[in-house]
């Protein structure tokens, strides 16, 4: 969900973004020298037919230049894209902008004005950089404003209820305005907000506020952390946090880059720190870890524990490419991952950006970014890792997918998360119409079965139904049919003795005969794909 950075400043249009990140690559040189709709059948890594057109959806707000940078699914499986719209009309400022889909890719008519919201916070220019969803469905988004006079960029978060409308009871009219931080934000299991970025440049910078928008003053200084690695303090982003993590103890990690001036080298870093904002002294040095690399874009942390972030590896001027680094629990690299805890990964020799991570119900690692096609156009990129580094080969074309929106124009791609049945949303903008871009991508084909309910009540001399679920997963749509295990022991008979579906569900009877034994008994069923996936459930029968 981590959106695309501006380590040069507060980004006020994809044309400024571009020229910022050319110039953050010419500086790097310089220093170092829900039940989903029915699919048609596809490999992994392919465009998911169903979704929007062809795999696509594409949104403008107001006519003018509008970009998603961050997504996220709520719990009913709805899709919430934030960035930023401008008016195609002279003088117009920047808003954050906010779509919700549906499952389908269609515009949510329920959401703000047919699916859509703009929200305005000083009169000048916003971006919204990042979004996740409460647990009460709520949606929290974090990103930055400049006052009217266009003088100071603060860092704001705005809270929408569930209809895209703001929540009055957060902060000041559903908005709490900070002088300084925040580009990524977390949210905490008790409600509280965490929000990192750096303070003027020079050191990470963490916020916490409580679920009203109140800082919260048990975290750090009165509801603030800064941690400096180097000291550096004479280059733009010497110290820049571009991504937060809530473990699963509570712990945050917080992670981005920073600059050892006198060395003249750049560095990964991350920071752990305790409930209370104090470092934890389990991570690294004091709390830090570090490892030679580039700009640091996005991160995600593994069920075991493991962090994985995303960097530029490579300068402007000699081409960059997508690259990985993987760090265990306790901040070392793991150096089971790739070659000694990195990965570097090309696509044609030009300019690769790599913006957000997310990680699959499997373990495997999906980062997304943009990708200079042959015509030196950015197409949307996205890379799948297997667990130990290597590319998964059974994803697109060797692990790799591009996606192409205009023609011999620029597709960003920003953010990306995972939905519920393991498909991949990937959002952005697209240079024709300068408009939202979302793209949903396959994963592993495959189902679960599941007996709804699966402990049943029955009398002897009855027959009772039972009934099957099957999720289908990453756009499968084959065949699967359901046998059982022998119940001539139990005096049942199955009726009919197999069954085969394409369908979410399917049923069969069960005779029981007078003789039948009383007491639980337990008849177990299979699933088997014409692919030969195989999966089992069982049925406790209580006869009496």
């Amino acid at each position: 969900m981590n959106g695309p950075l501006s380590h040069t400043g507060f980004r006020t249009n994809r044309a400024t973004r571009r020229v910022f990140g050319v110039l953050a690559l010419v500086l790097i040189a310089l220093l170092l020298s829900f039940v989903a709709p029915t699919r048609v059948q596809a490999d992994d890594g392919d465009l998911d037919k169903s979704f929007g057109v062809d795999g696509k959806v594409i949104t403008d707000f107001l006519g003018g230049e509008d970009e998603a940078t961050a997504v996220a699914i709520q719990g009913d499986g709805k899709i919430i894209a934030v960035g930023s719209t401008i008016k195609a009309v002279a003088g117009a400022n920047r808003d954050f902008a906010l779509a919700r889909y549906n499952i389908d890719g269609s515009l949510d008519a329920t959401f703000g004005a047919g699916g859509k919201v703009s929200t305005d916070l000083f009169g000048s220019s916003d971006v919204a950089k990042a979004v996740t969803i409460q647990a009460d469905g709520k949606i929290v988004v974090l990103g930055g404003a400049r006052n009217a006079e266009k003088q100071k960029t603060f860092s704001a978060i705005v809270r929408y209820n569930r209809d895209g409308s703001l929540d009055t009871g957060f902060g000041s009219g559903g908005k709490v305005i900070t002088a300084n931080g925040g580009i990524a934000l977390a949210i905490q299991p008790d409600g509280k907000i965490v929000t990192a970025g750096s303070m003027t440049g020079a050191e990470f910078a963490l916020f916490r506020y409580n679920s009203n928008g109140s800082l919260d003053t048990n975290f750090g200084l009165s509801g603030e952390i800064t941690t400096s690695f180097f000291g550096s303090r004479n280059i733009v982003n010497a110290e820049l946090a571009s991504g937060v993590i809530i473990q699963s103890d509570s712990k945050i990690i917080a992670f981005g880059s920073a600059f050892d001036e006198p060395a003249r080298v750049r560095y990964i870093a991350l920071a752990r720190y305790n409930n209370d904002g104090t470092p934890d002294s389990g991570f690294g040095p004091g709390g830090r870890a570090t490892a030679v690399g580039n700009m640091v874009n996005a991160g995600a942390i593994q069920s075991d524990g493991k962090i994985v972030v995303a960097w530029v590896d490579g300068t402007f001027a000699t081409g960059s490419d997508f690259a990985l680094a993987r760090f265990n629990s306790d901040g070392s690299l793991d150096t089971a991952f790739g070659t000694n805890g990195k990965v570097t990964t090309d696509f044609f020799g030009k300019q690769d950006i790599p913006r957000a991570v997310a990680i699959q119900s499997n373990g495997k690692i999906v980062v997304v970014g943009s990708v200079t096609n042959q015509k030196k156009a950015f197409d949307f990129g996205v890379v799948r890792y297997n667990g130990d580094g290597s590319l998964d080969t059974s994803f697109g074309s060797g692990g790799k997918v591009i996606t192409e929106f205009s023609k011999d124009e620029d597709d960003d791609a920003n953010g990306v998360a995972i939905q519920s049945d393991g498909q991949i949303v990937a959002v952005g903008a697209t240079d024709t119409g300068a408009d939202f871009a979302l793209a949903r991508y396959n994963t592993e084909q495959d189902f679960a079965l599941a007996i709804e309910p699966s402990t049943i009540n029955a009398e002897r001399g009855t027959r009772v139904r039972v009934t099957f679920q099957v999720a289908r997963k990453g756009g499968f749509p084959g065949n699967v049919t359901i046998t059982h295990s022998d119940t001539s022991a139990l005096n049942i008979r199955v009726i009919p003795d197999s069954i085969a579906t394409t369908d979410a569900t399917a049923s069969i009877k069960l005779k029981i005969k007078g003789n039948a034994p009383t007491g639980p008994q337990h008849v177990t069923f299979t699933g088997k794909s014409d692919s030969g996936l195989e999966r089992t459930t069982t049925l406790s029968l209580v006869i009496q």
